[in-house]
């Protein structure tokens, strides 16, 4: 693709990106949780104080942390998709769309992931 700025690069599509690569192998990538951070979170929970998440990971690694720290407690966790401004699950198995006026009803039925966008 030969040296691109920034700008060209955010004016590429995910296909452009993605076209005619060579595979070169896996990557993983680990963060693991401090020993005692369950048994804190889980502390602080059943206390009188409400827990919340506030990251600038990804939305779905936070999803995944929350699920390590077993800080969800509904059937599914749905994130705020800001770009089309509809909830998604995780597994794509639900499919909301926002409303600000009855979206308060969705935190008795599931955890909800909000992005800073």
């Amino acid at each position: 693709m030969g040296r691109l700025n920034p700008q060209d690069i955010r004016q590429l599509s995910r296909d452009e990106i993605e076209s005619e690569l060579k595979f070169q192998g896996f990557i993983i990538v680990s963060c693991p949780l401090k020993p005692d951070s369950k048994a804190v979170i889980q502390e602080i929970m059943h206390s009188s104080h409400k827990v919340v998440m506030i990251t600038g990971d990804n939305p779905l690694t936070a999803c995944h942390v929350a699920r390590q720290l077993k800080m969800h407690s509904k059937e599914a966790i749905l994130i705020l998709n800001a770009d089309s401004l509809h909830w998604e699950s995780i597994d794509g198995s639900k499919n909301l769309p926002f409303d600000s006026t009855e979206d308060k009803a969705l935190v008795e039925q599931f955890d909800l992931c909000v992005t800073g966008t």
